[in-house]
């Protein structure tokens, strides 16, 4: 709501008995095109063992100005707070969806509507810049800094807390903000100003870290995510600084989603030895007793070569539990490449091609692109990690690449106790006709599509 009382009196001050007690703890600028959250927010934070009425106070919200000769910034908005703050424990003050559909923390999707204490339809804070201020009384601020309004370090009356952020005062049109502790944090449309513990020293720039909510190279891994996103006042007393739990790798034998076989098509060339598949697969396997909604999850495939990542697919659909899933490429034409047999209809088909030789493919939740070359390694992506292999010369693999590949020579698994290791979990199939695998062998190893249902992909017996 607007500001319509009257302007508060710096002569005589009165300090808040709340202040070091109730911190603005976080707060976060979105818009329509955020990388970070879908809704402008502050959490608060009561450091104290009792809960605090906050009926009296208010929060003072503005955004500071890009551009040259800027002086000042936006005039201050004013929410008058109710409700209370739990002992040790938050109360979220929170805007309206931007309607970022980029954004990785979507409030709404989360939390169920009006997930704040307060929920402000015009509660809005700049990704450039912006201050917020906690202050008892409801008076309007003219000054650009209530913790100095006079530049010996004079705070407002009633003054408990103040936040001020920017995100580059040196840029051609720089940012800039008039309001804060000492020195201001650091803000960005993917980053929120978070505080790195309860000890308020009055420097922003000491007290806040950027925590970067997009999920990117340096963002929040989930689990750190699932620790970090702003509670209400629901949430009671809880420990805002508690380390994700970092579970162990899975060990041999672990269910799990994986990577069954993957390759090339074959030579279209030579039809008497039936060189391979007739096109480009990637076949996986929900070794577990629950269907996988891979639509729901986030699933992404992602194939390269020696070089680089070349192809995200975002899988669609639902493997039950079982069953493979076929994903099968519409780059080629059906070939008569394997006389032996044909393909089952694909679960779901992209336009990708997989190099002849030297190929890696990874399964990782939540990750359009990837920008490591292997991923395996990477510990920022060990929550949404899933399953890769790597054949060749290829930089990306489990412990040591899988042997033996060509376009005949198909990288498969060999048993469903998965050691992290590319070289011992797979071996190969030679589908060709001048190097038998019997019929028999042949129906039992090759690809299937998640109707076939529930099989055991290393015997090739079916799973009532």
């Amino acid at each position: 709501m607007g500001c319509v009382d009257e302007p508060q009196s710096n002569n005589n001050p009165t300090p808040s008995d709340y202040e070091g007690k109730l911190l603005i703890f976080q707060a976060y600028g979105s818009s329509n095109t955020a990388a970070g959250a879908t809704h402008s927010f502050v959490e608060l934070y009561n450091t104290t063992d009792s809960a605090i009425n906050l009926n009296g106070i208010s929060l003072y919200y503005a955004d500071g100005i890009s551009g040259s000769d800027i002086t000042e910034d936006y005039e201050w908005e004013r929410i008058s707070l109710t409700g209370t703050v739990p002992a040790k424990g938050s109360f979220l003050i929170l805007g309206p969806n931007e309607g970022s559909t980029s954004a990785r923390y979507k409030i709404e999707e989360k939390h169920g509507a009006n997930y704040g204490d307060i929920n402000d339809p015009n509660f809005s804070l700049g990704n450039r810049s912006f201050k917020v201020a906690l202050i008892e009384g409801s008076s309007i601020l003219s000054m650009q800094n209530p913790f100095d309004v006079d530049g010996n370090g004079k705070k407002v009356s009633g003054y408990i807390d103040m936040a001020g952020s920017v995100n580059n005062p040196n840029a051609a049109a720089p940012d800039h903000i008039f309001g804060y502790e000492t020195a201001p944090a650091r803000n960005s449309a993917s980053e929120a100003i978070r505080r790195k513990n309860l000890t308020d020293t009055d420097d922003n720039s000491a007290d806040f870290i950027a925590a970067r909510y997009a999920k990117d190279s340096g963002g929040m891994t989930n689990e750190m995510l699932e620790v970090r996103y702003p509670r209400n006042s629901s949430a009671g007393s809880w420990d805002p600084f508690a380390e994700p739990a970092s579970p162990p790798p899975p060990p041999p034998g672990t269910e799990m989603l994986m990577i069954l076989q993957a390759n090339t098509y074959g030579n279209g060339n030579n039809t008497t030895d039936g060189s391979g598949f007739p096109r480009s697969l990637v076949e996986l396997y929900n070794n577990t007793n629950e269907a996988i909604d891979l639509t729901a999850d986030n699933y992404y495939l992602h194939i390269g070569d020696a070089a680089d990542w070349t192809y995200a697919i975002q899988l669609t659909g639902s493997i039950p539990a079982r069953c493979s899933f076929l994903i099968v490429t519409t780059n080629m034409t059906e070939v008569n490449a394997t006389p032996r047999s044909t393909l089952p209809t694909p679960d779901q088909e992209y336009d990708f091609i997989i190099a002849n030789n030297n190929f890696k493919i990874a399964l990782i939740r939540n990750q359009a692109t990837l920008s490591v070359a292997n991923p395996f390694t990477e510990a920022s992506l060990s929550g949404d990690y899933i399953d890769m292999f790597g054949v060749g010369t290829t930089n990306g693999f489990e412990t040591a690449v899988a042997k033996n590949q060509s376009r005949p020579r198909v990288p498969r698994r060999t048993t469903l106790d998965d050691t992290n290791n590319n070289s011992v979990d797979f071996g190969d199939v030679d589908y060709r006709n001048t190097n038998p695998i019997s019929n028999d062998v042949l129906l039992k190893v090759w690809p299937r599509n998640a109707a076939a249902g529930a099989w055991n992909p290393i015997t090739g017996e079916a799973i009532e």
